[in-house]
This record gives C-alpha cells, structure tokens and sequence, in this order.
C-alpha cells in the first residue's frame, strides 16, 4: 500500500505541499506515473536475489499473479485512491494559485505486445488504470487539472500494429470514461520503447509509419478520439528485448559514429524523418507533434559517442518538431555538458535559476486557458457526448 502512494521527492512533503514545491520551477504540467503491477510489489522483493532488472520484473510479476483477487483489489485500490488524492491536492492548488495552475498527465509503462504478439488483457488493464483514477476524480469534482494521458514504453514490436493500437487505446479509455479523452490530449509511443518508427511488419520487410496506413485516414480517426495528440519517441540504449528490432537494428545499423552519420542513422535507421513526412500530413497544430521524452536514466546518460548527442539535439531542436526533453524533476538530475547545457529540458535547472529553452512556448498552447476552454469545458463535453 505504501508503493502505491505518490512518492515525488522531496520526501516527507504532504501532496499539496509536493505541488506547491513543483510550482516554483516554473512548469506547469506534472506526468503522474501510475505504478504497474509488478512495481506495487518491489518492495517484497530483495533486489541482491537478481542477477539484472528484467529478472526482478519477471518476479515482480509473479509475485502479482500469485496474490489472491482481494489482495490485488487492496493494493489497487491504495493506488486510485493515492493518485486521486494528488490530484485532488493539484486541483486545491490551481483554486488557490489561479495564475500559477499546474495540469496533469497520467503514464503507466506496461508491455503491450512480446515477441511481436499481443499480452492479451494487458492493453485493457493500463486504460482500465487510467479510467478509474479519471472516474474517480470527475465523480468528486476536481478533474480538472487532468487533461490528458500517455501510453509509454509499451513495446509494440510490430510496425502495422502501431496505429491500430493507438487508436484502440483511445477508445477503451473514451468507453471507460463516458468520452473524457475526446476532450483532452493524448501521447502515444513508438515501436518498442519508442525510439523508432520504423522497423519491421514481419520478418522479411522494413516499413515505416509512413507505410502502415493512410495517414488522412489517421488523423481524421485521432481527431474523433482527443483533442490534441503527440507521437513520442524515447531514447533509450536498448532494443534487445524487442526480437524484430534487434534483428533490424543488427542488419541494418551500419551509420559512422561521426556527427552527419548519427544524423543519418536517427533520420533514417529510425524512421524520424519519416514520422516528419507523416505528421505534417495534419495540418491541425494541436495533433501534427511530435515529443522527445526521456530523463537522465536513460536516454541522456548513456548515448554515446558525443556525435550523437549532437545529432539528437540537432534533430529535435533544429528540424521544426514540436517538441521537449521531460525528466523527473524531484529526483533525477539530467547530465550537463556543452551541448546540452541550454537545451536539455523544456525547464532546466543551472545554479538554482529556472531558465526555459525554445521548445517550451511551442508546448505551451497545451496549457493555455483561452484554448483549453475548448477541450477543457464541462459544455464541449457534453456537445461531444
């Protein structure tokens, strides 16, 4: 039950107090990660036991498999009740700061495919977790910090499955919550972790976003779904785990490590420029974007060489992609270096100043109070039910 409560840091801070925190770096937006199933049990596990992380996740999870159904429904019950109470102390903060409001995403990392093939239940259980905390804070009158929700790390291997999933997702959550999302913002991930959007659809062909659907007939269905959308790519050093992947990765992974060739390697080995084709398909400001999201534990600190972080930074900051670089603000510190000293976060912390770098004011619309009013508002969900 302990796990399953919101455990931002500073520690020893009540929630309101942990948003009041927050609020004086400037940002407006908190993605509230959901603790899956294995997670809510770590704390039962001794970490000296596992030889690496993947076996303690498979522990994790069979460990979950073995509770019986009342202990499953306490712990999960712990949780939607532990993130509505964040949200709700969110909600008493924005009533009490109206000029310096913070808003609210909801993540969760699940697998949604192994091997290339469907976890079946897992898809449903995430939009099943995000639609109870959702219901629960609607029912009590202070959603409104809430505006949208992120499908991350969910290890889609299969290219035709990207866009059929995202889609599904959507509507699990839109059955869930009597159309809620329809008027909020929606971020789903690329293939694997989501570092890239190109890759197989079987063993035999390669194919990119750009080549699984009609991207009007897409965005036209997205737009049915939410009211803003984000494809989100993650740096992170592995791939292994995802079998057709590896296997691209491995044939087709032959870019010098200079600067022009990581350049090369992100634009094509990964199908970036390829997701550019794509979403500038959409003219619609508030769907055609696309986020880098990642923190110092995983995409920052390991890319090497050098070159790469220079091509990373010139590809999401220098090619018209709407976009930032998220980290965990309470708890992680992202590395500093010349390259990435002024552009490593949307807000970034240098010698206790607050400073914001040039991706934050294409991201801030999501935040704005004129637009959010119409996605926000009680009567434009009613026009949409």
């Amino acid at each position: 039950i302990v796990s399953a409560s919101v455990d931002a840091k500073p520690i020893g801070l009540t929630d309101y107090e942990k948003v009041a925190y927050y609020a004086t770096t400037g940002a407006n937006c908190i993605a509230l990660k959901i603790e899956d199933r294995r997670q809510l049990v770590k704390e039962l596990l001794d970490e000296s036991e596992f030889e690496n992380e993947l076996e303690m996740e498979q522990a994790g999870q069979q460990l979950w498999d073995n509770l019986s159904e009342d202990e499953k429904n306490i712990i999960l019950e712990a949780r939607r009740l532990g993130c509505s109470r964040f949200i709700e102390a969110v909600n008493e903060w924005n009533k009490n700061n109206p000029t310096n409001k913070i808003y609210v995403i909801l993540f969760e990392r699940m697998w949604f495919q192994r091997d290339g093939k469907k976890i079946e239940g897992n898809m449903e259980s995430v939009a099943l977790d995000f639609s109870s905390i959702i219901t629960t804070c609607v029912d009590g009158g202070y959603a409104e910090p809430l505006i949208g929700v992120h499908a991350v790390e969910n290890r889609i291997d299969s290219m035709n499955d990207l866009l059929p999933y995202c889609l599904t997702f959507a509507d699990i959550i839109n059955s869930q919550t009597n159309n809620w999302l329809k008027n909020k913002i929606y971020l789903f991930a690329g293939l694997g972790l989501g570092f890239t959007f190109k890759g197989y659809d079987d063993f035999n062909k390669v194919c990119s976003i750009c080549d699984v659907g009609d991207a009007n007939e897409f965005w036209n269905e997205i737009k049915k779904r939410c009211a803003g959308f984000s494809w989100v790519y993650k740096r992170f050093p592995q791939f292994d785990v995802e079998p057709k992947l590896n296997s691209y990765m491995a044939k087709y992974d032959k870019y010098e490590a200079t600067y022009k060739g990581q350049i090369d390697r992100m634009l094509n080995l990964f199908g970036i420029g390829e997701l550019k084709k794509f979403i500038d398909e959409c003219s619609d400001e508030m769907y055609n974007n696309v986020l880098f999201w990642g923190d110092s534990a995983d995409g920052m600190r390991y890319i090497q060489p050098t070159a790469e972080k220079d091509a990373l930074k010139t590809i999401w900051l220098s090619y018209n992609f709407k976009s930032g670089l998220f980290y965990h603000c309470f708890n992680k510190e992202a590395e500093y270096d010349d390259v990435w000293a002024n552009q490593n976060n949307i807000l970034y912390i240098n010698n206790g100043s607050i400073f914001k770098n040039k991706a934050y004011n294409n991201w801030e619309i999501f935040f704005d109070d004129n637009f959010k009013s119409t996605y926000g508002s009680v009567n434009e969900l009613e026009k949409l039910n």
